[in-house]
């Protein structure tokens, strides 16, 4: 019998170019992120605004979606190499500081005027984020998998074979 153990690390030990730096190179390369400008940017950048098409579809503004994704990965920890690190930025927004740096009050003390600006703000967010996955296999479908790597496991497969996961 084989176990199969899969958790973190288990692309790069396999020789993946999955490396967070290499999806924010996707990034730069695609979507003309300026890493240099967002690393010296303290404060929250930009909420991208969303649309609706005529066909139901929101549509995101890529160039600032991006902006916010590189601002994001610019607040991880240490260098920034490691998946955790931007999985627990992501985990762990500070919701409340992004509505309040990205609501307009035009002075109006109305309740329900600054209850509705709050509202569209988190549906940006929200829309937003929802972009994120949509980017990431964007970049996950560039990956090129090697074919060593793939032999080597499917020579380890057979009906007894068990796999442990800690995805």
């Amino acid at each position: 019998m084989n176990l199969i153990i899969i958790g973190n690390g288990f692309d790069l030990a396999h020789g993946m170019k999955t490396r967070y730096s290499r999806f924010r190179r996707f990034l730069h390369d695609n979507y003309e992120l300026n890493w240099a400008k967002i690393k010296r940017c303290e404060e929250y950048p930009e909420l991208p605004s969303v649309q609706t098409g005529h066909h139901g579809e929101k549509i995101v503004d890529d160039e600032v979606l991006v902006t916010l994704m590189g601002w994001l990965l610019a607040q991880c920890k240490g260098s920034g190499e490691r998946w955790e690190h931007f999985e627990d930025t992501l985990g762990n927004l500070d919701i409340e500081t992004i509505l309040d740096e990205n609501t307009e009050f035009c002075g109006d003390d109305n309740y329900f005027h600054e209850q509705q600006n709050y509202e569209d703000v988190a549906m940006s967010i929200c829309s937003a984020i929802e972009r994120f996955p949509e980017l990431f296999e964007e970049w996950i479908d560039t990956v090129k998998i090697a074919d060593a790597p793939r032999a080597a496991v499917a020579a380890m497969l057979n009906a007894d074979t068990l796999f442990l996961s800690f995805n």
